[in-house]
């Protein structure tokens, strides 16, 4: 991203984002797997304490509040967007509004 500091790639709605936001230049991700990194934001539990390594165990574990479950308790308003592999679809996980694009695997 140009906004970052790179002098040849012209990048201006993500700088303008970048800008307007907060951008977070030293994360990485508890997984290189998609659910599994969910289920670590989720749950605030790392791979080796909720068991998911990978894309087979789709279900955050139901005895511990999610991370969208203490929001809401707080006074928050949590919403997902996109695909999330939930199961079962629906089950929302402590978000207020769901707009879930589920592709069937």
């Amino acid at each position: 991203m140009g906004g970052a500091g790179n002098p040849w790639i012209q990048t201006p709605g993500l700088d303008r984002l970048a800008a307007e936001g907060t951008r977070f230049s030293q994360c990485v991700t508890p997984d290189l797997v998609c659910m599994a990194a969910r289920h670590t934001f989720m749950t605030r539990q790392r791979c080796s304490e909720h068991g998911r390594f990978g894309n087979n165990a789709p279900d955050p574990d139901p005895l511990h509040y999610t991370l969208m479950q203490l929001l809401g308790f707080t006074g928050y308003r949590t919403q997902v967007i996109g695909k999330m592999h939930f199961r079962p679809v629906r089950r929302h996980h402590g978000f207020h509004r769901m707009e879930l694009m589920e592709v069937s695997v």
